[in-house]
């Protein structure tokens, strides 16, 4: 099923996903930044889709980074001025997915993600 289908099948339950998303490649241990930018001050929303037909799971929801994406997860500082880009520090092969910035909270506009990371980490 593609973005369209799940938009359709999702109907008044889910948030927009986006049509399109920018691909965004990095390498392990990398930090990464997914931008967005709003002139909005009522925060926004993240989330990682592991394709764009799969349940999301909230990074970043109600102002706060959810706990499984602590401490290599994090927003800008720059709220005030609506920058609200997600920064994921020391990338790791299992950040791979889609990532989508909801603005003000689910009910604006979308900006989408599709990020891979090349090479193996060691922990």
């Amino acid at each position: 099923m593609g973005i369209k289908g799940l938009n359709l099948l999702c109907g008044l339950l889910c948030k927009d996903l986006p049509q399109t998303y920018v691909e965004i490649s990095a390498h392990v241990g990398q930090t990464i930044e997914l931008p967005c930018l709003t002139n909005l001050s009522v925060g926004v929303d993240w989330w990682k889709l592991e394709d764009p037909t799969s349940a999301q799971r909230y990074v970043l929801a109600s102002g706060y980074i959810q706990k499984a994406f602590r401490p290599r997860f994090n927003v800008a500082s720059a709220s005030d001025q609506g920058d609200y880009s997600l920064y994921v520090f020391d990338a790791r092969p299992s950040d791979v997915g889609f990532y989508v910035c909801f603005e003000d909270q689910g009910l604006g506009r979308s900006h989408g993600y599709r990020l891979t990371v090349s090479g193996t980490y060691e922990s």
